[in-house]
C-alpha cells in the first residue's frame, strides 16, 4: 500500500512537472474537467487486463502433476509486483512476483521467474505486432514527428527480434547448458554457480515448451494488449478527446515496447 501511494504522488508530480516544463497548457483545468465515470471504467478496464498476465504465465510454467493455482489469483500477483517495476529500476516486479508465488504456492522461483521473463518477451512480440498494424497509417508534421516515426520502428523491430528469440527455444536450451556445471564447489562462489545451475535447470525446463505452447502465450498477450487499448479509449472518452485507432493502437505498443530502452530505469 505504501509503495502504491508513493507510486501515485510520483506519477503525478512527473505529469504536471512535464506539462507546466514542455507546454505552455496548465493541467489543473483539464482535470476538473475530467468524467470521472469514464476514468473509473479505465482503471477498471486496465485493472482486468492486467490480470490476463496469470494466465500467459500459466500456459508457459511446467506445472508437475498436481493441481494448478488459479490463474486469475497469478494474475494478480504479477499486477500487484509491477507496482514495483514503476519505481525501482530493472525486473523488480517480476522478482518480488516470484517471491510471493513461492511463498504462497510453494512454487520453485527460478522456474517461475524464467517463466516470467519468457512470457514478459512474448508479450514485447504481441506490443511490436500491435504497433506494426497502426505505423503505416502514422503521420506527424516535422522534425518531431520524424523522429517519432523512426524511434516506432527500431522498437517494432527490437520486439519481432525479441519474439524470434523467445520462439526459438535452441538458444535459450543452449544458454542453459552453459550455465550448468558438473560439481558442487564450497564457499560463496559454489553457492552463487549453484544458484546460476538452479536457474539453468529451469531456463532449460521453460525452453522445452512446443511452439503451440508459444502460440498460447502469444495470444494471450495480444488479447492483453487489445483490453489496454480500450482502457486508453476510456481515458480519451473521460478526458472528451476524439482519437483514431491507428494513434491508440501505436501508442499501446510503442508504450509496451518502450521497455527495452527502459529496462534498467524505473517505469
Amino acid at each position: 500500500l505504501g509503495m502504491t501511494l508513493v507510486g501515485l504522488g510520483l506519477i503525478a508530480a512527473v505529469a504536471f512537472g512535464a506539462l507546466r516544463f514542455l507546454t505552455d497548457v496548465d493541467p489543473w483545468p483539464v482535470i476538473q474537467q475530467i468524467d470521472v465515470l469514464w476514468l473509473m471504467a479505465a482503471l477498471a478496464v486496465f485493472v482486468f487486463g492486467n490480470l490476463f498476465v496469470g494466465h500467459r504465465f500459466s500456459c508457459l510454467y511446467p506445472w508437475p502433476d498436481e493441481a494448478r493455482p488459479n490463474r486469475w489469483s497469478l494474475g494478480s500477483i504479477f499486477f500487484a509486483g509491477s507496482v514495483f517495476s514503476l519505481l525501482l529500476p530493472g525486473p523488480v516486479g517480476e522478482l518480488a512476483a516470484v517471491a510471493a508465488l513461492r511463498k504462497r504456492y510453494g512454487m520453485d522461483m527460478a522456474t517461475s521467474l524464467a517463466a516470467a521473463i519468457h512470457a514478459r518477451f512474448v508479450g514485447l512480440t504481441a506490443a511490436a505486432t500491435i504497433a506494426a498494424i497502426a505505423l503505416p497509417m502514422f503521420s506527424a508534421p516535422g522534425v518531431v514527428g520524424e523522429v517519432l516515426q523512426w524511434a516506432a520502428i527500431m522498437l517494432v523491430l527490437g520486439g519481432f527480434g525479441l519474439g524470434l528469440l523467445s520462439s526459438n527455444p535452441a538458444w535459450l536450451q543452449a544458454l542453459g547448458h552453459k550455465l550448468k556445471i558438473e560439481k558442487e564447489e564450497p564457499g560463496l562462489w559454489g553457492r552463487v554457480r549453484s544458484s546460476l545451475q538452479h536457474f539453468a535447470v529451469a531456463l532449460t525446463q521453460v525452453a522445452d515448451a512446443p511452439f503451440r505452447t508459444w502460440l498460447k502465450v502469444y495470444g494471450w498477450s495480444v488479447w492483453i494488449q487489445l483490453i489496454q487499448v480500450s482502457a486508453l479509449l476510456c481515458v480519451a472518452a473521460a478526458l472528451g478527446v476524439t482519437v483514431a485507432w491507428p494513434g491508440l493502437f501505436l501508442a499501446q505498443g510503442t508504450g509496451s515496447l518502450a521497455i527495452l530502452v527502459g529496462m534498467f530505469l524505473p517505469g
